[in-house]
């Protein structure tokens, strides 16, 4: 299949071929009128001499012509070839996430970072692959909100939530998010990462590290979040509504306009009664006994 050429490299060749009829139409046409009127006026013995001094100075031009051209068509060539090549890495990546092997998938992941950096256009399609990559394979049972099974460390998820945690949030598409929903992510480290407008609805974040994350809009509705960390971490206009975030540690958390609209909140470490009346329905919450007396309830 050949290679897409960009718009940018037809908007080049359609601008160089309006500027060499533009230049043919305000230089050659003017100089082959002045070389009209001149030429009777030159000296009989003189005109060899003028006639190949001219005809010198049309190949230059000419010269000058096809270079500009050829320069032309070789950035096109170029672009295309380039796309090409992210095409084929981008194929590659994908096939290796599907290796057997951990070391060659998470080989993919990270060859698929590399791509997402190098191309713009390709940068939201490789965030789905991913995040498509991990639900997959830590998708929980339907109809069942907590997983069932023991926590095992894979190397090849952590990794792939390594990289969504350092993509550029700032070029995420208007409307669109991560999806990480109803999927089992207990004991995984989000650590420094950014996951603003992640969606993680009912997944099983038990004991998940969320330390220092941005986590601004994103959603943890319905979630299980007991003994997760989110020490130092920004929840600003997160949704937590009937999250269960019992043991968690709230130290520090910055909780400005979050829903807690009935989230469990007993025996959080490190939350304070500022903390929470700065969030959103913290009186639908639910808190241990000794908390709710530092609330005056």
């Amino acid at each position: 299949m050949p290679p897409k050429i960009s718009r940018s490299s037809k908007l080049i060749s359609a601008l160089a071929i309006t500027a060499t009829i533009a230049l043919m139409g305000l230089i050659v046409y003017p100089v082959a009128r002045d070389i009209q009127q001149s030429w009777s006026k030159i000296e009989a013995k003189d005109k060899p001499q003028v006639g190949i001094n001219l005809l010198q100075a049309i190949a230059t031009m000419a010269g000058g012509l096809a270079i500009f051209w050829n320069i032309v068509l070789t950035r096109r060539q170029l672009a295309a070839t380039e796309q090409q090549h992210i095409t084929d890495r981008f194929s590659k990546a994908v096939e290796q996430l599907g290796h057997q092997e951990k070391a060659v998938q998470i080989g993919g992941i990270y060859a698929l970072e590399r791509i997402s950096q190098d191309s713009r256009r390709d940068y939201w399609a490789i965030m789905e692959v991913l995040s498509a990559f991990v639900r997959d394979r830590r998708a929980l049972p339907p109809h069942i909100f907590l997983a069932p099974n023991s926590v095992s460390f894979d190397r090849a998820i952590q990794s792939a939530i390594v990289v969504l945690g350092r993509r550029e949030a700032e070029h995420d598409p208007p409307n669109r998010a991560i999806y990480l929903s109803y999927t089992d992510l207990r004991q995984v480290a989000f650590f420094k990462g950014n996951f603003s407008r992640v969606r993680f609805i009912y997944s099983d974040l038990r004991g998940a590290n969320f330390s220092k994350c941005i986590l601004r809009e994103t959603r943890f509705w319905g979630a299980c979040l007991e003994t997760a960390s989110f020490q130092d971490s920004d929840l600003t206009n997160a949704n937590l509504e009937e999250a269960n975030l019992k043991g968690a540690n709230l130290t520090n958390a910055i909780l400005k306009g979050a829903d807690l609209g009935k989230a469990n909140l007993e025996n959080v470490e490190g939350l304070t009664v500022e903390q929470v009346k700065s969030a959103k329905n913290w009186q639908e919450a639910v808190y241990d006994s000794s908390f709710l007396m530092l609330l005056g309830s």
